[in-house]
């Protein structure tokens, strides 16, 4: 009852909550989570990228495919999502992107909540530095929206050169900082394998 209750509330129509709170029930079982856990996980990262409700099970994979990929349970990837979502989205990151970058960066930070604070910081970053990016010839949104986070990634190295005081000087806050630096360095080459096991999550949760 209190997960009817919670998939109703958020906006979901009474006649989709029966079917949303199944797929929830999915992903807890297969996450090993609680019923609850997943799905306020669902409820909170579709509304902040504005899925209808018919996606539950397409965003369902994805979270799972976190926690499978990424280190942190389905509870800690839960928590940790909505810290970053609503920037990522209105950058134009899409869930996936987003999911395949806090699922690498737990590899290098080792829990999602650090993962989350320094995708979010990094973000930020790119956005209020825009005008620095917009000098050198690069639209940090178009970018994005063409090559997504891998898109992100390279030009980030291609403005970095190889020094990190040169990214430093666009990504000035220490979190985002270290952000930038483990998906443009160390973990770029996960960054782009993972990709591929984000595009086929497909049919992860069963």
């Amino acid at each position: 009852a209190k997960g009817l209750y919670e998939v109703i509330s958020s906006g979901i129509a009474p006649a989709q909550a029966v079917r949303f709170l199944a797929d929830a029930a999915l992903l807890a079982k297969a996450g090993l989570g609680d019923l609850n856990t997943a799905t306020i996980a669902l409820t909170k990262t579709m509304a902040a990228y504005n899925e209808p409700a018919e996606k539950a099970a397409e965003v369902s994979d994805i979270l799972f495919k976190a926690v499978e990929v990424g280190q942190g349970s389905l509870q800690a990837f839960a928590s940790a999502f909505p810290q970053v979502t609503q920037t990522a989205s209105s950058m134009g990151l899409t869930f996936r992107d987003t999911a395949n970058a806090m699922a690498t960066l737990t590899q290098t930070f080792k829990n999602a909540d650090t993962a989350a604070t320094g995708l979010r910081s990094l973000l930020g970053q790119l956005i209020q530095n825009s005008e620095a990016f917009a000098a050198i010839g690069v639209n940090v949104k178009q970018v994005i929206g063409e090559g997504g986070i891998i898109g992100l990634a390279k030009m980030l190295q291609e403005v970095a050169m190889g020094s990190s005081v040169r990214l430093r000087a666009f990504i000035n806050d220490i979190e985002g900082f270290n952000a930038a630096v483990a998906l443009t360095g160390p973990q770029f080459q996960m960054l782009v394998e993972n990709q591929q096991k984000f595009l086929t999550a497909a049919g992860s949760v069963k």
